[in-house]
């Protein structure tokens, strides 16, 4: 076997050791990263979509692992959130709307750390229903 031919395996073997220890290397720092800041709150209650048959909601989230103050922020017919019905900090994991528009949409979402979470929503039926 000529040298240049050792040469050439040897950098083939070298840039496959190379991919693989990138590849692992980032995947360890993305496993970190999650460990150090742990998870932010969930949007848990009412489900995506839903329809309240009165006029309040009772909002429910999972709290998550990070010590941060959590902001709720809910708008009306918008989820851009240009105009807030409320956005105030919250303790606990649940919030209580009352005087809900018949038949509007609202949005919400909760903040930590500057970082918004995913938007969910719910309608409110038009009807009246008491129940």
């Amino acid at each position: 076997m000529r040298s240049f031919d050792i040469l050439w395996a040897a950098g083939a073997w070298l840039r496959q050791y190379a991919v693989a220890l990138a590849l692992v290397m980032t995947l360890a720092g993305s496993l970190v990263a999650v460990n150090i800041w742990g998870s932010g709150p969930v949007a848990q209650q009412p489900p995506e979509g839903y329809t309240i048959e009165r006029d309040r909601a009772s909002l429910q989230w999972d709290k998550g692992t990070r010590e941060a103050p959590v902001t709720l922020q809910v708008s009306v017919g918008s989820p851009d959130f240009d105009e807030m019905l409320v956005n105030k900090v919250v303790k606990g994991n649940g919030h209580t709307l009352r005087k809900l528009e018949r038949g509007a949409t609202y949005y919400w979402r909760l903040v930590q750390n500057g970082k918004a979470g995913p938007t969910a929503s719910f309608k409110v039926s038009r009807y009246n229903v008491d129940l």
